[in-house]
């Protein structure tokens, strides 16, 4: 098939991704750096990667439950060994690929708000602001941080299926798949589930009665994940690397600790997006003063209030 045979879209899209590749590049002459070579190799091996998906009933919990990111680990050593090019490329070939979801998904959303005319040029902005954004550079350029690559990954592309089911029900399930491997990739992939009944009642899918049979279905894949994870891990401020039970018999109160970290550290990352300068890979604790608090509340209110004024008109 001739190149300019090829659907304009699809094009775009292409462009975008192979652009997406250049940029990161010169990446691939990295190194192992910080902790790449401890988290590489921690002796993954089959066997170790299933003992993962397995609830443990040790008193003594681990930090992470980020199974997709170990295999991914597992994968590159078997062909790459310890060659840290391989393990760079893989990064850059995935940042690419959400790139393409990106454009992807901001086109079909456009043209379910019925804005079809700006549905393509939305969708390359778009695609050109998260390729270009400095924030990702960590998480392409460091092995470790390929969390963030993967989660995305199937976190798009579960946002593409459950765009597509509205018309054709049996994307549901490509969907809810999508869903649950974002979570094994990273914890953030919980905003999942806001974020589609957004979307839908931005686009008034959330009035049809079969969202609500898949609202409950993406619930009960957040129930399941939540418990698998429950069993042997935990990862919140201030209580990681503890036994849970003796940390909330210890001090209740901790748990709004842990809400105002989580609003912080929301607002400190939409503040790093959309004033990206003094940018650090390790962020060590995050301030929960009122300013960033009151920050946070306002910055979700805003979001709600205008997601809501989206479906009433």
């Amino acid at each position: 098939m001739k190149f300019n045979k090829l659907p304009v879209n699809l094009v775009y899209s292409l462009l975008l991704t192979v652009f997406a590749f250049s940029l990161y590049f010169p990446s691939l002459n990295n190194k192992f750096v910080w902790d790449d070579p401890g988290s590489i190799k921690s002796n993954y091996n089959v066997n170790t990667y299933f003992k993962l998906l397995k609830p443990r009933v040790s008193s003594n919990k681990s930090e992470y439950f980020r199974p997709n990111i170990y295999l991914s680990y597992l994968i590159d050593t078997s062909i790459w060994g310890d060659n840290p090019y391989g393990f760079h490329l893989t990064n850059n070939i995935l940042n690419a690929a959400v790139v393409f979801l990106v454009f992807w998904f901001v086109y079909y959303f456009i043209i379910n708000i019925n804005l079809r005319d700006f549905a393509t040029g939305t969708a390359v902005i778009t695609s050109l602001l998260f390729l270009l954004h400095p924030i990702h550079v960590e998480s392409v350029s460091w092995v470790s941080a390929r969390t963030d690559i993967i989660c995305t990954l199937f976190f798009v592309l579960g946002l593409l299926f459950h765009t597509s089911s509205n018309s054709k029900p049996l994307f549901t399930l490509p969907a809810l798949a999508a869903f649950y491997m974002s979570l094994m990739s990273k914890e953030i992939a919980v905003t999942f589930l806001p974020l589609i009944f957004a979307i839908d009642l931005t686009t008034g899918e959330i009035r049809k009665k079969s969202s609500a049979l898949k609202y409950f279905l993406y619930i009960l894949l957040l129930i399941m994940y939540f418990y698998i994870r429950s069993q042997s891990y935990v990862n919140i401020t201030n209580v990681s690397n503890r036994n849970i039970d003796t940390a909330v018999a210890e001090n209740a109160v901790k748990y709004i600790d842990i809400i105002k970290v989580m609003l912080s550290s929301y607002y400190t990352y939409i503040y790093k997006l959309i004033l990206p300068i003094n940018l650090n890979a390790f962020i060590i604790s995050v301030t929960k003063d009122t300013y960033y608090l009151a920050g946070a509340a306002l910055f979700i209110s805003l979001i709600i209030s205008v997601f809501i004024y989206s479906a009433a008109r």
